[in-house]
């Protein structure tokens, strides 16, 4: 229940009654930062993605590790109930879209889309995840 405090205009002296609300706490859980600029341009280059590949983009999203790393694709078809294969698939069809990249046997969101981590390892991620496959978009500006 939110308090009543008195308020004072210092110019006349005049008494207020105000509701003040208290501060809520800050939001807190889990986050990732979704340029959306590039996203919604990758998802009109690729209208024929559907139904699995959307849902497990949909659960990456949810669940990335900081600086992006995802988990493998048996992992990922165990939590959503999917066989290997289909989940592999979705992989498949996530990384030709832009939306995932594979690096040294780590896959990883595109960091020109999603970010999960500081600005400066989102620089680095960006140079040592993007300079092998240029066809990506470029970040939005902010």
């Amino acid at each position: 229940m939110a308090k009543r405090y008195g308020l004072v205009d210092l110019d006349t002296g005049e008494l207020y009654r105000a509701l003040i609300l208290p501060i809520l706490p800050k939001v807190g859980g889990k986050w990732v930062r979704l340029y959306q600029d590039t996203m919604l341009e990758l998802i009109k280059r690729h209208p024929q993605m559907r139904g699995e590949s959307m849902r497990v983009l949909l659960y990456l999203q949810t669940i990335v590790g900081f600086q992006n790393l995802l988990p493998d694709t048996g992992a990922t078809a165990k939590e959503l109930g999917l066989q290997q294969t289909n989940a592999a698939r979705a992989y498949k069809e996530l990384r030709e879209a832009g939306f995932i990249i594979r690096r040294e046997g780590n896959y990883y969101l595109n960091p020109f889309v999603y970010w999960k981590g500081t600005q400066e390892q989102m620089k680095q991620a960006c140079r040592k995840l993007i300079e092998p496959s240029r066809n990506y978009l470029p970040l939005p500006h902010s």
